[in-house]
């Protein structure tokens, strides 16, 4: 029973599918062996101190709890037992031998890894948490343009504050500019860990200067420049589209502009 109990944890830790369903998918092994009446799955947020629920069923405030620390994933796993339904034998050694493969299944960081694939050629990433915080995004290694309080960092904080992930945009200097990409990661428990920002290599710029980048991201921003109608005109002509509207489209569907708070007026 128990070998079968860790072939099926197995499965379901090292195998597909969000978090929240993971989690869902132990509980049926777990319970057919050791016969709980309810269970929760925590995991801490430590920028509020406190252990978020991924999972809760079944749980009543006079029930005994055995709780398992899931080290790996920085969370809890409460087994709740009531009346005359009894503790199994056995059961802290057991849950020392499970609770690695249960930490895994919810650990968040590997979900994380796994939304920053959506992104081809990647070659740097970071994690954005809720207080405005950094953490490392495994898999990626860091980047200059993605430290703590620099403007690329500010303009990926925005996007995801103000609802704008997912998003793109570009970032650096005329001669080595990479990809910004935004994406959303709050629905990941225990969920300060808001975003990613992952650089890539652009896409083909089609001619447009750095000023001209710049004044794209200065029109999506609402703002202009006296040069702004002559200077769009010339822009819509390099990307091959009928109106200046059409070109502000075009450039924020691709990434093809440099933020105004990230870098300034041309």
């Amino acid at each position: 029973m128990i070998d079968t109990l860790i072939a099926e944890l197995t499965a379901v830790a090292y195998g597909p599918g969000p978090l929240t369903i993971r989690a869902t998918a132990l509980l049926h092994p777990l319970q057919a062996l050791l016969r709980y009446d309810g269970v929760s799955i925590t995991l801490r947020d430590p920028e509020r101190d406190r252990h978020e629920p991924v999972i809760q069923r079944g749980c009543e405030p006079d029930d005994t709890v055995v709780v398992t620390e899931l080290d790996a994933a920085d969370g809890l796993l409460g087994l709740h037992f009531r009346g005359s339904t009894a503790i199994p034998a056995g059961l802290a050694a057991l849950l020392g031998t499970v609770g690695p493969l249960i930490a895994h299944a919810v650990d968040p960081r590997p979900a994380l890894a796994v939304t920053a694939s959506l992104v081809t050629a990647t070659y740097a990433g970071i994690v954005l948490t809720r207080a405005g915080d950094t953490e490392e995004l495994p898999g990626l290694p860091g980047h200059p343009l993605l430290t703590r309080g620099s403007p690329t960092l500010a303009e990926a904080r925005a996007c995801l504050t103000t609802g704008a992930a997912p998003a793109s945009y570009l970032a650096g200097a005329s001669s080595r500019y990479a990809q910004v990409t935004v994406l959303s990661t709050a629905d990941i428990p225990p969920g300060h860990r808001i975003g990613v920002a992952l650089l890539s290599t652009p896409p083909d710029l089609r001619d447009l200067t750095h000023h001209e980048l710049t004044l794209l991201g200065m029109r999506l921003a609402g703002r202009r420049t006296r040069d702004t109608i002559a200077m769009m005109d010339v822009i819509r002509h390099k990307l091959g589209v009928s109106s200046r509207a059409k070109a502000l489209l075009y450039a924020a569907a691709h990434g093809l502009y440099l933020p105004a708070g990230a870098c300034g007026e041309p």
